[in-house]
């Protein structure tokens, strides 16, 4: 999966502004019909696109996510 930096940015103007809780709703649709792997190769795109904080809160949202 390759991003570009146009659509990187279409990404992070989608979610800008939203709260956490629409952020966690918008991150569990994602997820539905994805298996495992899949989840896995996303995130770690994403990841490196992240600060260690918002790697940091990250983790924990997944935390809740996979609850």
């Amino acid at each position: 999966m390759k991003m570009d930096k146009e659509k990187l940015k279409k990404i992070k103007n989608k979610y800008e502004g939203k709260s956490e809780d629409e952020l966690l709703n918008e991150l569990k649709n994602l997820s539905k019909g994805k298996n495992s792997e899949e989840q896995a190769k996303i995130l770690e795109k994403l990841k490196t696109l992240l600060n260690d904080n918002q790697k940091k809160k990250l983790d924990q949202v997944l935390k809740k996510i996979n609850k």
